[in-house]
This record gives structure tokens, sequence and C-alpha cells, in this order.
């Protein structure tokens, strides 16, 4: 987790750490971006990529909802990787799970 604080968080807010420390503090807590949905599936693994990716654009410049359309297009090349997967071995029962919720998520980001 240490290197998380170290290497990452720097290369987010484009400034040091110690800097975006002092900051945080000078801030009396002030948040920083729009609310987000808490991970609650056993997914982590995966959704914590989309919501880097999506924190990253909207840091350096992008809206909301052009972030958003990357994230779809994200999402829409990840459903493509899987059928082209599905096309050289079949998935065990999780695959299948895993499959069900990319398909499901594509869904509901399309229509949103």
């Amino acid at each position: 987790m240490a290197r998380f604080y170290e290497l990452l968080l720097p290369f987010l807010t484009g400034k040091p750490l110690e800097q975006s420390l002092v900051e945080t503090e000078t801030k009396e807590g002030a948040c920083q971006g729009p609310w987000r949905s808490p991970q609650r599936s056993s997914t982590a693994y995966v959704r914590c990529i989309f919501e880097a990716v999506h924190f990253m654009l909207v840091e350096r410049g992008l809206s909301e909802i052009q972030a958003d359309q990357v994230q779809l297009a994200l999402q829409s090349e990840f459903v493509d990787m899987i059928a082209n997967d599905m096309q050289y071995t079949l998935p065990d029962e999780n695959g299948r799970r895993v499959c069900e919720m990319a398909l499901g998520i594509l869904s509901d980001s399309t229509v949103r």
C-alpha cells in the first residue's frame, strides 16, 4: 500500500505527495470530484481500473460525459476481447458469470 501513496498518487495529482497532503489538510476535508458509488461485487479487481481511468480523465480536463463515453468504449472493447477469446476456449462457471456481468454492464452503460 505504501507504493500506492509514493508512486500512484503523485502521478494522479501531478504534484509531489507532500504538497498534495498539505493541500488536502488546508481544504478542511473538502470533497474532490463527484461522488462515486462503492464497489459491492467480487469484481473489484476490474472495477478499480475503470474508476482510476475515469478519475484520471476528469483530472486531465475531460467532462464527466466524455469520461463516461471513454469508459463505454473500453467496456465495448472488453466485450469484443471476450468474444474473441471464446472462439478458442470455453469459460468455466466463473468465466461464464464474468461474461454475463460484462454484457450486463455494457448494456446498462449503453442505455444510460
